[in-house]
């Protein structure tokens, strides 16, 4: 009787607490509605112009760029590496975290002259597919490559290499711009952005994608782990980080926990601890 009882409450309370969530945001979507857009774009450009780069211009590369390998995600990290590749046509880039091969290819537009080496789980392998998720997840689930990927990595200056991105630790080849898309969750995350940060050159472009704010509604496409490791990090005093919205979308943005971020890092110079 009491287990019968407890299990009612428990159902009148989540229903209670989804009702008001409903009701909060129906609120919260009709006031963004009433609310101009434009703030936050105007918001994205300041950030962009903190990094020495410009929005607008890279809103224009992206239109240059052939149709077959153009941009297919509302993502702000299209704009991002556009803005800072679109002068550096020699650039080499790594991108951990292949996919379908879409944005690799993107990518290799930018940098004609450059190459893009993308890595990406083997199929295999139990995480393939939802590396997003903790380690609990049914590994039957893990899918298979997306039928466009031989599609778009077929272009003559990407590579693919099919590797766990634990292995970065096994190479010392440094890159000129990096975009870390792969395991969101710890320990994997946490070990990745330590190769990232070495493997990256000076001045060069490191970039983190689905940042997940502490208190933020998590989900499949990303946890707080990346965030927690990347404040750590910050505290120490051996990078800065700067946020960029992720998307620029009224569905994206009127709900604050349900937004998303790009994490741009930059290495701070530091003495050896240990030079004598």
């Amino acid at each position: 009787m009491v287990s019968k009882i407890s299990h009612r409450l428990k159902y009148r309370v989540r229903t209670i607490r989804d009702a008001l969530f409903l009701s909060r945001e129906s609120i919260l979507r009709k006031k963004f509605k009433n609310d101009d857009l434009n703030k936050f774009i105007c918001e994205q450009v300041s950030q962009f112009r903190e990094l020495g780069l410009d929005w607008e211009q890279a809103q224009e590369v992206i239109s240059c760029v052939p149709a077959e390998v153009g941009r297919r995600d509302s993502s702000e990290h299209y704009a991002l590496f556009a803005a800072w590749l679109h002068r550096r046509p020699r650039a080499e880039v790594l991108e951990v975290g292949t996919d379908n091969g879409q944005f690799a290819a993107f990518l290799s537009a930018l940098v004609p002259e450059g190459r893009v080496v993308t890595i990406d789980l083997p199929d295999q392998d139990p995480r393939y597919g939802n590396a997003s998720t903790p380690s609990s997840h049914n590994p039957s689930h893990r899918g298979s490559p997306p039928s466009e990927r031989t599609k778009f990595l077929g272009r003559p200056n990407i590579t693919f290499v099919e590797i766990n991105s634990v292995k970065l630790a096994d190479t010392v080849r440094c890159f000129d711009a990096i975009w870390l898309d792969g395991d969101h969750t710890n320990p994997v995350v946490s070990l990745d952005i330590s190769q990232v940060l070495r493997l990256v050159k000076p001045g060069g472009l490191l970039a983190m994608d689905d940042i997940r704010l502490p208190r933020a509604a998590h989900g499949v496409m990303g946890y707080d782990e990346t965030y927690q490791a990347l404040e750590a990090l910050k505290s120490a005093g051996i990078i800065k980080v700067t946020l960029i919205h992720k998307r620029l979308t009224a569905q994206h943005l009127y709900l604050p926990e349900n937004r998303k971020y790009i994490a741009v890092v930059e290495r701070v110079p530091n003495p050896d601890p240990f030079a004598m």
